[in-house]
Formats: C-alpha cells, sequence, structure tokens
C-alpha cells in the first residue's frame, strides 16, 4: 500500500524515509485537511472529500448522502477529535457531528465553521471556528453554546480566525491566523494577548512544549518560541543561502516528536525537523526524477501518533509517513566506486570521513558529499587499514603482504614474505591488522598465525602455535585480532577457538582448555565489552559469551533467535546492543534481555551474506557493514518502551460481501443465517511501524479452543460454522515478541435453520405427543371395545351355562328330593332303617339345590348389581329366619343400587361373608329381636353394615368352627376390609371395599 521511499541524507547523514498513502490506496481524496488516532489506534484522515479510517491495512471512508439524515453532513472535513469519554467528533464547514462507533450513524450539531477542537482539564470540550468565536458543549443538555468572555482585550472574540486550540493549567491557547497567539483564563474568563499585544503575527498552528513555552508556526514570521512565564518571543527566521535555519517564514503546520525534535510543514517548501538543543534545521523536499524523496512539498497537517510515526497531510500528496524512528538500512552509494564492489574493511578517519577497504583496494571517502577523496589500487583485496599519523595509512591485503600508504603524495611501500629473509614476514594473506598504543603492529594471517612488525626498526617477529598446538601440521590461521588492555591480545584463530596472548612473555592461553564448547571451533570475529565480556562470532558454532573473571562461557546459536550461526562481525552501539553479520542477513542483540532481531534485504540490506570483519561502529554512532554486494549504513535507534502491538478486526467478508463495519467495532456482535458462508475474517496490528513483522495466533470459542499460528497471514476463512454463539478473538507479536495486551474480539451468532430452532423443536415435540396420545387413546379405546366384547362374551357364556346348570341339574335334584319324599311318606322305603337313608337324601338334595341356587346366581352376569346383592341376601334371609321372631329388615334401599354393578368375586365373598353373619346372629345371638342389613357408597367405598340387637355372639364360633377367622379371609380376598363390633347391645360387621368408578354409572 506504501510507496518505499528514502530522503536524501541530512548534514548529519542520517536518511529518513517517506511512505505515501493516496487515493490509490482508498483515500477519499488526496488533499488532507487533519489527522487524529483514536484511542483504538485507528488513524482518521479528513480530507476535503470525506473521512477516511485506516488501520494498517485498508482504508473506510464515510460520506454525506443527501437523503440520509445519519451521515456526515459534509464531505469537506476540517478537524477530528476523540475526548476523554470517547465522544467520537468530526467538524465539517457546515457542522459538528458526533459519530455512534457502533453504528456508524453520525449525530448533527449545527455549529459551523470549526476548524480545532480540545477538552480542558475538567472535561469541558471546546471548539474554535473560523469567524465565528469560540463554543463549548454541554453534555447534560447535549448541545453547543457559544462561549462569551467576561472581558477581552486586544479585539472580540467572535472577530479571530481560530485555527488551532491547546488546553493547559486551566487555560486554553488559541493559535488565529489573523490576530496571532491568544489565550483564554478559564478561572477568570479573560481572553486576549498573553502579552501586552499581538508579537507574533498571523499562527497556524502551536505545540505546548514546557510549562512555559509554546512553539508558535508563524505565517510569516517563521518559527516561535513563546515562553509564557517571560511573556517573551524568540523567533528562528529564514536566512536566504543560509543552511541553519527554516525553510521559510510562511509555516502551515508544527508538532513535536516523542525524541523532542520539532517538524515544520511549510506551504510550498516542504519539511524540516528542527532539534531545539542545537538549534540545527534539517530539510526534506521533492527531488526531481527521484521517487525516493518527500512526494509533495505542500505541507498542511503534521501529527505524531502514539508510536512516535510522524504522518504529514499535504495537498496534492496525499499522507507522507516517517518512521524515522525504525530502524533503517541504506545503500551506500560513492560516486566512482561501482555500486557491486566487495567491500572487507572498514576505518573511521578525521571528521566525516571514512576508509573502505574494497576487492580493487583502498578508499578515503567524504560520507557527507558522498565522493572518493583518495584511493589506491591493489591487486588483492584489502582486508584491513590503520591510519598511522606517523608513517601513513597500513593496508594488510589477502595475498599481496602489507602495505604502507602515503596518500598525499601517493607514495606506496610493500612488505612481502621473502624466503631466504629473517625477520620478515612469514605470509602474504593477511585477514586483520591492528596497532597498539607503543606502535607496534599486530598482524592475523594465513599460514603464518600472529606475528609483530615494528615500523621504526623494520622487523617482523612470529608468534608461532607450535607452543601450544600438538600437530606440527596443524594450520597457523589466525582471522581476527582484539586488544586487551596494553599487554594482551584477544585471537580468533581456525578450529583453535578463541586464544589469548600475553605480549610481555608471548605466551598463548588456550580458552578452549578451560571451556569445552570452544574446542575445535573457528572464531571470525570478536568484540569486547568496558565490563570485560568478551563475544566471540563463529563459523558454523553461533556466538560465544565468555567471562573470563565469572569463568563462564556461553552459546548463542540460532535456536536462541540468532537468524545464522555464522557470525562475520560484531560492533557495538553507544547504548550497548551488539550488532552482528551473519551469512543469513544482520541481526541485533541486546546483551542484558538477550532478546534478537532479525534483520533481511525487506530491512534495505543489499545483501543477505556479509564479509567477514566489514563492520564498523564510528564515533557518530552510524554503523557500516559490508558484504559482496556494497555496503550498507544506518543508524541504529533504540526505544526506551516497547509498545505491545494491539491486534485489530479490519473487515468481514460474508457469503462474498462486505459486511457493515460497526459490527467489528470493540464489543460488536456479527449475527448469520446457517447458510451464510463462507465467513472471512480480516485483522491487523497496530502501530503503524514496520506492520509487515507482526504475527498473529487466533481461535474461535465454541468451535476450537486452542490458539492457532496464522504467521503473517492477515486473514483466516471459515468455510462452514454449525449454528451457535462464538467468540472470534485474535492476538499480535511483534517482531520484539512482545504479544498484544488485549486481544481482538467478535461475538459470533450463527441462527440455525427453522428445523434446529427450540420452538421448532417444542412444537414438534407437542405434535408428536399430541399424535402418540391419540394413538394411545385409540388403542386403549379399541382394547376396552375389545375387553368388553370379551367380558359380554364370558358372561354370555356364565349367562348360559347359569341357565344349563339350573335347568338339567336343578332338575334332576328336585326330582330326587321329591322322590325320596314320596318313599318316606308312602311307607315305600322297605325296612325302617331305609327311611332314615331316604330322608338324609332328600335333605342333600334339597342343600344342593340351595348351593346350587347360590352359584347361579354367583355366575348369572345379569345379577352383578348391588341391588342383586342386597336383594339375594335379602331373600336369604327370609330363609334364615323364617320359623323365627326376628324380623329381617333391608335398611336404606336405594334406586341408583341397580347403577352400581360388583365383579363377581366380590358379590361372592360379600354375600358369603353376610349369608355365614346371618347364620351367627341366628345361632348365637340370645334374645335377638331385629337384623338390619343396610349399603352406603361414600367417596367411591361401599360400606355394608349387618347390625343385630341380640346379645351379641362369641369371636371364636362361626359354621364349620371357622369363626370370624373365614369372614376376615373372604374380606381381604374382595378387597376390602371387615370390621365386627359385638356387646351385649347387639353385634354390627361393618364390610368396605373400594369401588372401580369405571363400574359405578352415576
Amino acid at each position: 500500500m506504501f510507496l518505499t521511499a528514502i530522503g536524501p541524507a541530512s548534514p548529519s547523514g542520517r536518511a529518513f524515509r517517506f511512505e505515501s498513502l493516496t487515493a490509490k490506496d482508498g483515500l477519499s481524496s488526496n488533499h488532507i485537511t487533519c489527522i487524529y488516532q483514536d484511542h483504538l489506534g485507528y488513524l482518521w484522515i479528513g480530507t476535503v472529500d470525506g473521512l477516511n479510517r485506516y488501520d494498517g491495512e485498508e482504508v473506510l471512508n464515510w460520506y454525506h448522502h443527501p437523503l440520509d439524515s445519519s451521515s456526515i453532513y459534509c464531505n469537506s472535513i476540517t478537524c477530528i477529535f476523540e475526548d476523554r469519554e470517547h465522544r467520537f467528533w468530526v467538524a465539517t464547514q457546515h457542522a459538528v457531528n458526533r459519530m455512534d462507533r457502533s453504528t456508524g450513524r453520525f449525530e448533527r450539531f449545527d455549529v459551523p465553521g470549526v476548524q480545532t477542537i480540545c477538552q480542558d482539564s475538567s472535561g469541558v470540550v471546546w471548539a474554535g471556528a473560523y469567524t465565528q468565536g469560540l463554543y463549548f458543549f454541554r453534555a447534560q443538555q447535549n448541545r453547543w453554546e457559544r462561549y462569551q468572555p467576561q472581558r477581552a482585550f486586544g479585539g472580540a472574540l467572535d472577530n479571530d480566525y481560530i485555527y488551532r486550540m491547546a488546553a493547559s493549567r486551566g487555560k486554553i491557547w488559541l493559535a488565529t491566523t489573523n490576530h496571532g497567539v491568544k489565550v483564554l483564563d478559564l478561572v477568570s474568563g479573560v481572553y486576549g494577548y498573553p502579552g501586552s499585544r499581538d508579537a507574533s503575527g498571523g499562527v497556524q498552528d502551536l505545540c505546548l512544549d514546557a510549562p512555559d513555552q509554546i512553539w508558535l508556526a508563524s505565517t510569516s514570521a517563521g518559527l516561535q518560541l513563546l515562553e509564557t512565564r517571560l511573556q517573551n518571543f524568540r523567533s528562528w527566521r529564514h536566512v536566504a543561502d543560509a543552511r541553519n535555519t527554516p525553510a521559510s517564514d510562511r509555516m502551515s503546520a508544527l508538532v513535536r516528536d516523542r525524541e523532542g525534535y520539532l517538524w515544520l510543514g511549510y506551504e510550498t517548501d516542504g519539511l524540516d525537523r528542527f532539534d531545539p538543543r542545537t538549534g540545527r534545521f534539517e530539510h526534506f523536499r521533492h527531488e526531481s526524477g527521484d521517487p525516493f524523496s518527500l512526494q509533495d512539498e505542500t505541507i498542511l497537517v503534521l501529527y505524531c501518533d502514539e508510536s512516535g510515526i510522524i504522518w504529514a497531510g499535504t495537498k496534492y500528496g496525499g499522507v507522507q509517513k516517517i518512521d524515522y524512528a525504525a530502524i533503517r538500512f541504506y545503500p551506500g552509494r560513492i560516486a566512482g566506486l561501482a555500486a557491486e564492489e566487495k567491500i572487507w574493511c572498514f576505518s573511521s578517519g578525521a571528521g566525516r570521513q571514512l576508509w573502505l577497504g574494497a576487492e580493487s583496494g583502498a578508499y578515503l571517502i567524504d560520507w557527507v558529499s558522498k565522493r572518493i577523496i583518495h584511493q589506491l589500487k591493489t591487486p588483492y583485496p584489502v582486508r584491513a587499514i590503520i591510519p598511522d599519523s606517523h608513517h601513513g595509512i597500513w593496508l594488510a591485503t589477502l595475498g599481496d603482504g602489507l602495505y604502507c600508504w602515503q596518500p598525499s603524495t601517493n607514495r606506496v611501500t610493500i612488505y612481502r614474505h621473502e624466503l631466504q629473509r629473517a625477520n620478515f614476514l612469514s605470509c602474504n594473506y593477511l585477514y586483520a591488522l591492528i596497532r597498539d598504543a607503543r606502535g607496534l603492529l599486530w598482524i592475523a594471517s594465513h599460514g603464518g598465525g600472529l606475528e609483530s612488525f615494528n615500523p621504526e626498526t623494520g622487523l617482523f617477529r612470529q608468534y608461532p602455535f607450535s607452543s601450544f598446538a600438538h600437530d606440527p601440521k596443524s594450520d597457523q590461521w589466525a582471522l581476527c585480532l582484539l586488544e586487551d588492555g596494553e599487554d594482551g591480545l584477544w585471537i580468533g584463530a581456525w578450529e583453535f577457538g578463541v586464544l589469548h596472548f600475553d605480549k610481555r612473555h608471548g605466551a598463548y592461553t588456550v580458552l578452549a582448555e578451560r571451556w569445552p564448547a570452544l574446542q575445535n571451533a573457528t572464531i571470525l570475529s570478536l568484540y569486547q565489552t568496558r565490563e570485560g565480556i568478551l563475544w566471540a562470532g563463529s563459523h558454523g558454532s553461533g556466538l560465544y559469551r565468555i567471562d573470563v573473571a565469572r569463568d563462564s562461557c556461553q552459546l548463542y546459536t540460532d535456536a536462541a533467535g540468532l537468524p545464522n550461526n555464522v557470525i562475520y562481525g560484531i560492533a557495538a552501539d553507544s547504548a550497548g546492543t551488539l550488532w552482528l553479520t551473519t551469512n543469513k542477513g544482520m541481526a541485533s542483540l541486546e546483551p542484558v534481555t538477550r532478546f534478537v532481531k532479525e534483520y533481511t534485504p525487506e530491512d534495505g540490506l543489499l545483501s543477505q551474506e556479509f564479509n567477514l570483519g566489514a563492520l564498523i561502529c564510528t564515533p557518530d554512532g552510524q554503523i557500516f557493514a559490508g558484504g559482496a554486494s556494497g555496503f550498507n549504513y544506518f543508524t541504529p535507534v533504540h526505544s526506551s518502551v516497547r509498545r505491545p502491538p494491539r491486534a485489530v478486526i479490519t473487515g468481514l467478508i460474508v457469503n462474498g460481501r462486505k459486511a457493515d463495519s460497526a459490527a467489528f467495532e470493540p464489543g460488536g456482535r456479527l449475527r448469520l443465517r446457517y447458510d451464510e458462508n463462507p465467513l472471512s475474517i480480516r485483522y491487523t496490528a497496530l502501530p503503524f511501524s514496520r506492520t509487515a513483522e507482526h504475527h498473529f495466533a487466533y481461535r474461535l470459542a465454541g468451535l476450537d479452543e486452542e490458539w492457532k499460528n496464522a504467521e503473517g497471514s492477515r486473514q483466516v476463512d471459515f468455510f462452514s460454522i454449525p449454528p451457535g454463539r462464538y467468540r472470534f478473538a485474535v492476538k499480535a507479536v511483534n517482531r520484539e515478541g512482545i504479544w498484544s495486551d488485549d486481544n481482538a474480539e467478535l461475538e459470533i451468532v450463527v441462527i440455525p435453520p427453522i428445523w434446529q430452532r427450540w420452538y421448532f423443536f417444542c412444537i414438534l415435540a407437542l405434535a408428536l405427543g399430541l399424535a402418540g396420545w391419540q394413538i394411545y387413546h385409540v388403542r386403549i379405546r379399541r382394547l376396552l371395545e375389545v375387553n368388553h366384547i370379551r367380558i359380554h362374551e364370558r358372561e354370555l357364556v356364565r349367562e348360559r351355562v347359569a341357565a344349563d346348570f339350573h335347568d338339567q341339574l336343578g332338575h334332576r335334584l328336585t326330582k330326587i328330593s321329591m322322590l325320596s319324599k314320596r318313599l318316606i311318606k308312602n311307607g315305600d322305603g322297605g325296612e325302617p332303617g331305609n327311611h332314615s337313608a331316604l330322608q338324609k337324601i332328600a335333605e342333600n338334595a334339597d342343600a344342593s339345590i340351595k348351593e346350587m341356587r347360590q352359584l347361579v346366581w354367583e355366575l348369572d352376569p345379569r345379577k352383578d348389581t348391588l341391588l342383586d346383592l342386597m336383594t339375594h341376601l335379602k331373600n336369604y334371609s327370609d330363609d334364615v329366619f323364617d320359623e323365627t321372631e326376628i324380623a329381617f329388615v333391608l335398611d336404606g334401599l336405594a334406586p341408583e343400587w341397580n347403577l352400581i354393578r360388583l365383579p363377581m368375586d366380590l358379590r361372592r365373598q360379600a354375600a358369603a361373608i353376610f349369608q355365614e353373619g346371618m347364620h351367627n346372629i341366628l345361632k348365637h345371638a340370645r334374645g335377638c329381636r331385629h337384623v338390619t342389613l343396610g349399603a352406603v357408597i361414600v367417596k367411591g367405598t361401599l360400606h355394608l353394615i349387618l347390625a343385630d340387637d341380640g346379645s351379641g355372639f362369641h369371636a371364636n364360633s362361626s359354621p364349620n368352627g371357622r369363626g370370624l377367622q373365614s369372614m376376615h379371609s373372604r374380606a381381604a380376598k374382595a378387597g376390602g376390609t371387615l370390621q365386627v363390633e359385638s356387646g351385649t347391645s347387639g353385634a354390627r360387621l361393618h364390610f368396605q371395599v373400594k369401588l372401580d368408578p369405571g363400574l359405578v354409572d352415576f
């Protein structure tokens, strides 16, 4: 989205990167009027044709719609502000609008011409208008009111063209384009100039600095500083052809960055950065034909966001982003030096001069003008350079020995290896060169190991590795050197690790004997901190941290975050951060926190691979790193506060269409039908610095509780989400390994189809219940009908059996009884003994007839009512009490008795109980004259009571000797209970049984 640009180098040698956000990237217009960052981190950009919100990836737009009263009123945005209550205000030429972030709708207030909004310490929101004075917002009444000061001097408030405002310590400072800077005292209500008169001229912008200092961007008098306590103005004016002055006296914008610099915008003269501590100005202009310079010089607004990025709004070129706090790597382009020249070493020269050791020779360059001052061509690469004010420039070459060069005369003295010459250079392949305090040169070579050279005597001295190397054929290859005080040297050797050399005694110490981790290691680079910690970069083993005093040796590898285990160079900046060149880019390592950052060609590196020894940090703090494709330079920048990224949801695509932006505002909810898929969720991380390096993790709670690594992807797709409630969450991590404090969350509700909703299940369950009940009812009715048929059939059978039994067996028994009685009467029985037998036959026949009648009554289904039972007992009482003085009374006879049907077994058992009770009365109730049998039904229970007025009977006497035990047994078989009460006033049998409601027909 951004056009990456590298601006011209500043006088300090530092370059800045410009990035453009224009209409091609989604802005509603390239004419920018205001910029603001809200509490969520979004960047809001006002233009002459609409409102824009930028999230680092995408731009959303809001426009005025004539037929929609909830849209923003007018597309010409003049001011954007969010107060401490998170009310979001957008001012246009004709009104002030308050935006509802949850719906994206605007509420309109008819306050025209507002150019600036601020909030004082008491929470009151103020709005300054162009030719309309000052307004304040009454929150309780939800309206804006014009403010009238208690007293004004230097002109009426309504006559001032208020362009910018800032509130501080009970005052509001106002920049007016016609009457300069003014102040409103909120306590006294006095409005006017901070001094006796206007000393500032027209002011377009202002910036509060120290408690008593206000910076002013004047429309005609350049940069001004108002010292409020002294009521004094200081000015920085443009001076033609002067380097260290403002680019123009006509300023349009002003902002203070996190490092204390002031950025100054001009209507036609580009951008300046001013350091109030040194008074130095740095100018940034558009360079014709250079796409990597400032794109538009008409700066209208400047804004510094929470991460320190500077945003410059222009008139024609959209927004220019200046992320100068981030580290940027720039190519070292030197006139006369091939861009692809291999660089092997650096050395600081006088002032802004720098020595380069290259594949083709040595070069002294002026870093300000980027030109070559001196050069010496050599047939072999220059691997080390040491300036020497007494003897010239010492050059160590890889293949041609040691050079001593006098640049002023271009005289060169070469020291090469000679077999026949003693005390001379032992090898022509030199890798490192240092000069100690005594003026001796120490040389690391391939084949000669370590040797020294005295420029005064011209003698070389060798210090072979044979004193510690057990194999005489071992390669004496020294790759790097580092001084350890005045009397010692650290040496990085091939396969011997780190060596320490005592210059006074000429003795080696092999650190690998103390720390086995160094055994067989090849050391390419060395660096020692002020605390004495030695860092050693190896060829394939990683980075060693050696603390000799504490007897410690630690190893850092790519597993600890290094980009590669080949460490070509080590340098440290002023903050103590180590910079490492490797086979896979560059890295920084903070020794205390052990935090590692990686840098690649995407950061501006010319190549992934660097060269051995080609790394230096110059006295002014710049770092130079050389490789196979030239060299890079940069200035390390360290932030004292590491800000965690803030993950934000930037867009939703549902079934191929974009969802309303209000759905993914904080606290938003997305409702989807079950068939609305797929769902794509887009997200990013704020702030806006190095957003491409953010990584993400997400989860969809309710479907998958585990976090999933999204790496650098900024979109996740869900192709089918089952109906239910879910919560999507995403978090971000920056390149420093810091995770976001809060997750960006979105509630997702997938509405199920109608056949999966709860009320559908309720209706279905009810329908199934009704259907089941109906089926059950029909089946029960059919079963009852079948049962009734079966009962009816059984009753017909019983009726037929009873009739046949009565007609056939009863006829025969009656005939037997009558014949027996006739024989006895006529005397035809023969002998006298036969009369007795005939009498017994007749009696048994009569008894059988009675029992048969009882059985026929029990079997007859037509005799199953309570009335039938009571009638049967009444008839039975006639036989029992017929020839006695006892009167039997049937008590409580009622028509309902004929509507109460009794089961056959109940009738049978009840009849037997009361028949036996009558016999007991006859036999045992002496003096009895009255017997009563009654029936009553109470709450579905049948009560049968037999009572007499005799002398009672004994509980243990009953027919057949079974007594009342038989009666109780019959009551139990009938499903009822029997209570017997007997006394001098008579006896009482009480039988009760629960009736089946289905057998009661009333």
